[in-house]
């Protein structure tokens, strides 16, 4: 347990590091599209194993491969971005904004799990294509409330 902790891990750190070398060489966009193209590869890619279901070092590649591309892409260019929106004499205020806005937007999917993962002290539980839809709906919501709020206040400053 602890061995595969410490290789996702270093994959995490590893490509993170890499990230930040490449961002401005290539471009925050190029970087979100390309990392968020291969996570849908790499999501479509771990279906099909499922549904043979494939176990073991194919397993092993394909979970290390998204940990790589989301640490590569959409992890580190995210908050580079929240980080540049504003202006530096008003730079620490305002980032709590678009940064609240990801962490309450990133909440909701994690409540949905499979029933038998499922903590029992959590507030909602599965209820199938309802609840799966809602949460996502609900996140995009907020998202637009508090990133709508940024904006109005980045303007007035």
């Amino acid at each position: 347990m602890l061995f595969n902790i410490v290789i996702t891990g270093t994959i995490n750190v590893v490509f993170t590091l890499l990230a930040l070398s490449l961002i401005d060489r290539f471009g925050r966009r190029l970087l979100l599209f390309s990392g968020l193209g291969a996570l849908v590869l790499f999501y479509s890619a771990f279906g099909l194993a499922f549904q043979f279901h494939l176990q073991g070092l194919p397993m092993l590649v394909l979970v290390l491969a998204a940990i790589a591309s989301y640490a590569l892409s959409l992890a580190p260019v995210t908050w580079v971005v929240i980080a540049e929106i504003y202006p530096n004499r008003i730079r620490p205020r305002q980032c709590l904004s678009p940064s609240g806005a990801l962490w309450i937007a990133c909440f909701p999917p994690h409540l949905h799990l499979p029933d038998s993962q499922w903590p029992r002290w959590a507030p909602l539980e599965p209820s199938g294509p309802t609840h799966a839809s809602a949460l996502p709906g609900f996140s995009l919501r907020v998202s637009r409330v508090f990133l709508k709020r940024a904006r109005q206040i980045a303007r007035t400053t």
